[in-house]
């Protein structure tokens, strides 16, 4: 029988590293490959791993300075859990699992320490704080047997900061979610949907400057999701009276979030930087074309003007053009929902996802439904030419 695998993810609250693992973590379990999560101390995390059927463990990981009262934790969990593949997501998790996995896995086939960038951070950090970031990202590569890219991206920022080299292996496997198809037909309530942390990284308070610009229409706009920059996001549309035009929903758990994107038409993801970021597959899954900010992993997700818009990142008038385009024109957004499910189909089935981490772990030899990706790998557009 494969030995058990345990995945280790340091932020446990609602998003996209968080959703990527437990949907790897149900497919893998489905499949007969028995996984365990290991996650944040009363994190959302914690309740969805454990409504699944999956076993989870609690550590803290909420201190950069308590990493290692962490790896002690993870010591102990995977030890009683049996582990045979320990499989890290983020730094966060990453370095105290980095810190002791390794001496607690038998090297061979089917027992191995395997790491998942979820984006890298470090270069968008404060002198200091970036160099540290790098060299923890070095040490946590170099001990894994694998390191997997979630875009090709990422693996280019890997190669142009030397820390590819440091890594035995590595190779890019895309993010991909299960989302119900009954939620596709589900009845139209907003013009356009955000979805994400209301963070400095994804820019959420450009979003009242540009209902300002699409002026003097009125289109609805239901922000999804909660975070530091809330308050202010309120402030700023109440200033330029823009409130009864959001509806802003706070954070809510996937289902609830999946729930109110689908009742969007278009949805908008003017981020400043992501590593693979999984909002916009969740919408096209729902037939949702985007128009978000073309930086590297979104703009290997949509398509330009098949899927969705790429405009610069922080052009207000780009994202008002485009949007009043696709709100404008139905027969233009009814092309771009056709064309969105076809690409999430194709591209980002889950099976895919699993069959590849499978192929990492040792499980199973890659199929033709699961083609290799390396490091050097790039992705084809979801549209066929």
């Amino acid at each position: 029988m494969p030995p058990r695998i345990v995945h280790i993810i340091g932020d446990g609250r609602p998003g996209g590293g968080a959703t990527a693992v437990l949907t790897l973590a149900r497919l893998l379990t489905a499949g007969g490959n028995e996984s365990a999560i290991i996650t944040q101390t009363d994190s959302p995390l914690i309740r969805q791993a454990a409504a699944a059927g999956i076993e989870v463990r609690s550590a803290d990981f909420s201190r950069r300075g308590n990493t290692l009262a962490a790896a002690r934790s993870i010591a102990a969990h995977l030890r009683d859990l049996g582990a045979g593949i320990v499989h890290a997501h983020g730094a966060r998790a990453g370095l105290p699992a980095a810190l002791v996995a390794p001496g607690l896995v038998a090297p061979g086939r089917h027992r191995k320490f395997v790491y998942t960038v979820h984006g890298f951070h470090f270069p968008h950090k404060p002198h200091g704080l970036r160099e540290l970031a790098w060299a923890a990202e070095g040490f946590i590569m170099a001990r894994a047997a694998c390191t997997i890219f979630v875009s090709a991206a990422d693996s280019l920022i890997g190669q142009r900061y030397r820390l590819t080299a440091l890594a035995p292996s590595s190779q890019i496997i895309k993010n991909a979610v299960v989302v119900d198809p009954g939620l596709f037909s589900s009845e139209k309530v907003y013009d356009i949907g955000f979805l994400g942390r209301l963070h400095h990284q994804k820019n959420p308070l450009i979003l009242a400057d540009v209902l300002k610009a699409i002026r003097p229409s009125q289109p609805s706009l239901c922000v999804i999701g909660g975070g530091e920059l809330e308050q202010d996001l309120r402030q700023r549309l109440a200033a330029e009276g823009l409130a009864g035009q959001v509806d802003l929903q706070g954070e809510q758990d996937r289902d609830g979030a999946l729930r109110l994107l689908a009742r969007c038409r278009v949805l908008v993801l003017p981020s400043r930087w992501e590593g693979h970021p999984l909002a916009p597959i969740e919408a096209m899954h729902l037939g949702l074309p985007t128009v978000a900010s073309d930086i590297p992993g979104t703009n290997e997700i949509v398509v330009e003007g098949e899927t969705g818009f790429l405009v610069p990142a922080l052009s207000v008038p780009d994202y008002a053009n485009r949007l009043q385009a696709l709100l404008g024109d139905d027969a233009l957004l009814s092309r771009m929902s056709r064309a969105a499910r076809q690409c999430a189909e194709r591209e980002y089935a889950p099976e895919l996802m699993a069959a590849s981490y499978r192929a990492v772990y040792g499980f199973a030899p890659r199929t033709a439904s699961a083609p290799q990706q390396n490091s050097n790998a790039g992705y084809s557009h979801c549209v066929e030419r």
